[in-house]
């Protein structure tokens, strides 16, 4: 690795609400697929990047995760695991629709 920067996502120092932007983005996991997933969590939503780094879709957003999502996890099969701020649960999300479409 010669750690040069590869890739970014959002706009450092703006906080903002949409596609490309972050409000404390806390936890960051990737699938098989290389595809790149943030919690944001004061948006109330979860991104998922591209390996590139160019937002793809929200993958869950504001009435699935109340507290806001804080941390994420990928399962061997393929289900997104998210905990949420303030609360004492953890939710578990199908998020790939057949095999290889992100």
């Amino acid at each position: 690795m010669s750690g040069d920067l590869a890739a970014t996502y959002g706009t450092p120092g703006t906080p903002g609400n949409g596609p490309g932007k972050l409000q404390n983005p806390y936890g960051v996991c990737i699938d098989a697929y290389n595809n790149i997933f943030i919690a944001d969590q004061k948006n109330k939503k979860v991104h998922l990047v591209s390996p590139q780094g160019k937002f793809v879709k929200f993958v869950l957003a504001d009435d699935e995760l109340e507290g806001g999502p804080v941390a994420l996890a990928i399962t061997a099969d393929s289900q997104l695991v998210v905990t949420m701020l303030n609360s004492n649960f953890v939710k578990i999300f199908k998020y790939l629709k057949c095999k290889g479409n992100a």
